[in-house]
């Protein structure tokens, strides 16, 4: 019952500040988001009020509210988001035409707003100032290390009392328990954190890195920054999910090839000395496990390594699978929403692991296409604020890794709506940046 009461006593916190100034709002909506798993709801009657619905409705709400006049530096954004709802909702109406699912398609249009568009919507509009930013970062490296230090103590206690007593709260199956006794190579179990599931954690930790390794780079006190980063870097490895690990390196790719020449030269040099003196003398244990998380191809190194995740055979199976289930419906898919609802009667999608096999299967070739033109053109928005070539690296670090990830691995529920957050408030900053440099010149 406590959890309930917090809960409330957050969401009318989210709702006083949203009152009093919008931009405030979206730390207590980080909050929320990253620390109350979404499977807490309130059940009333058929109406399934869960911790996300409630607190994006809240934001979204009062973002509306407080809009005294249009503003026009994010129209294109904003009608991006329009155009691909409407997308959403008449290719599912002629998807499901002539079939009794269309008795949902409401429910599932406003589930799709809720998860894709509301926040990015009311960001639009949200007035971001200097204050509301660092208001929200601080909150960001509070929740980083809620998540960091409760991690450790998962891996080291190999229990989850917090996941397990939320899932016997909400009548919901334990999963983060069961992950935690599943071994991959050397890591003993695999942790989940404040999340129910480790997916969750290491795609939540990829977006805290993808964003505060650049925002705290030159804010934060060298320890707390190396710390904290070394912290998030640890959450995505103890994971055990490959779509944590390979975009947080490709992360840190990215910053070295934005990087001077020099340290672009003294990075190259440094791989090669770690390639060459440091990895022959690895533990056996490790250098397997290296191997089997890197070489997905080879389905004997991950064997090896007793890595069971998905190998590059095991998803173009699955890819064939959703072209299987959408034989007859090849353009247009099943409608959205058929995933969530359906789901389940494919078990061979072995939970839809990917944001190609959700798209496929919701929206066919042509929904597949219209997302990844969508995301594209979010990202392109995002680019063209950049002044500098580390605002690029910033920019690719955030929209690239999160791509990969989401290929890898889906969009877990809430998690589009996090990357919102994430990329909005990359936005303000470069757009900052850009003001700056404006007031310096005059």
């Amino acid at each position: 019952m406590i959890l309930y009461i917090i809960l409330i006593v957050l969401l009318i916190i989210e709702a006083v500040l949203a009152k009093i100034n919008i931009s405030y709002a979206i730390s207590v909506v980080l909050f929320i988001l990253l620390l109350l798993p979404g499977i807490i709801k309130f059940d009333i009657g058929n109406i399934n009020l869960n911790v996300f619905n409630l607190t994006v409705s809240i934001f979204f709400i009062f973002s509306y509210m407080s809009k005294k006049e249009k503003k026009n530096d994010m129209a294109n954004f904003r009608h991006l988001l329009i155009l691909y709802t409407v997308f959403i909702a008449i290719s599912t109406l002629i998807a499901q035409s002539g079939s009794s699912v269309h008795l949902s398609f409401l429910h599932n249009l406003i589930l799709f707003c809720l998860e894709y568009i509301c926040i990015a919507y009311a960001l639009s509009y949200t007035k971001i100032t200097n204050t509301s930013i660092k208001l929200f970062d601080v909150t960001l490296f509070i929740v980083s290390v809620i998540i960091i230090g409760y991690g450790i103590i998962n891996y080291i206690t190999k229990f989850n009392p917090y996941i397990g007593y939320v899932s016997l709260l909400t009548d919901s199956k334990d999963m983060s328990n069961f992950y935690q006794m599943e071994e991959r190579g050397v890591l003993s179990g695999r942790i989940s954190s404040t999340f129910i599931h480790p997916l969750q954690l290491g795609q939540a930790s990829l977006l805290i890195f993808a964003y505060s390794f650049f925002q705290f780079k030159y804010s934060l006190n060298k320890i707390l920054f190396y710390s904290l980063n070394i912290g998030l870097i640890s959450m995505c490895v103890f994971c055990g999910s490959r779509s944590a690990i390979f975009p947080i390196v490709i992360i840190l790719g990215i910053y070295i090839l934005y990087s001077s020449p020099s340290k672009i030269l003294k990075y190259f040099l440094l791989s090669i000395v770690i390639a060459i003196l440091v990895y022959p003398v690895l533990p056996h244990e490790i250098k397997t496990t290296i191997e089997g998380l890197v070489f997905v191809w080879d389905n004997k190194a991950s064997d090896k390594a007793g890595i069971n995740g998905s190998s590059i055979d095991g998803r173009l199976l699955q890819i064939k699978d959703a072209f299987n289930i959408v034989k007859n419906d090849i353009l247009l898919g099943k409608g959205e929403g058929y995933v969530r609802e359906f789901g389940s009667n494919h078990p061979e999608m072995y939970g839809y692991e990917s944001v190609l096999l959700k798209c496929i299967v919701d929206g066919g070739i042509v929904g597949l296409v219209v997302f990844f033109l969508f995301y594209f053109k979010q990202y392109k928005i995002l680019l063209s604020k950049c002044i500098s070539y580390s605002d690029k690296a910033r920019v690719h670090a955030l929209c690239l890794s999160f791509l990969i990830s989401i290929v890898l691995t889906g969009i877990s529920y809430s998690f589009f709506s996090i990357y919102m957050i994430f990329y909005f408030m990359t936005y303000y900053n470069l757009k900052m940046r850009i003001k700056g440099k404006e007031n310096m010149k005059s």
